[in-house]
């Protein structure tokens, strides 16, 4: 058995290719991703930071709305107006349409000597 030329020939091809690729395209994928990750790192811990600087935020406002509650409570008591001697009014009936009218046509006579009035004043 003699060796073949052509299996020689392959192996150093598929090295030739191997380092080709390797060197052109595989390294600045690899940068290219690594990049990403780390971009995306640090956007996961300025996230973080953030989160824990609101959540410090709200435990600040908790409080504070704590003690303002307190502060309501100990300075100002509710007053109680309830009184029983206090006599609820009776509700008005209901007026007839006739009624309605003359209150309306009365109110349009008020307010239509209003404007007139004012009208008047200020031509002068």
């Amino acid at each position: 058995m003699e060796p073949n030329i052509t299996i020689f020939v392959q192996i150093i091809n598929f090295w030739i290719t191997y380092w080709i690729l390797h060197r052109f395209f595989l390294k600045p994928v690899v940068a290219f991703i690594q990049q990403k990750e780390c971009a995306l790192a640090m956007v996961q811990d300025t996230i973080k930071r953030k989160e824990a600087a609101v959540r410090a935020l709200q435990k600040d406002k908790l409080d504070q709305l704590i003690v303002f509650k307190t502060h309501i409570k100990t300075d100002y008591q509710m007053i109680e107006h309830v009184s029983a001697q206090r006599e609820i009014p009776e509700l008005e009936q209901p007026k007839p349409v006739a009624e309605k009218y003359v209150a309306i046509a009365q109110c349009k006579q008020i307010i239509i000597k209003k404007v007139c009035d004012v009208c008047s004043c200020s031509d002068l």
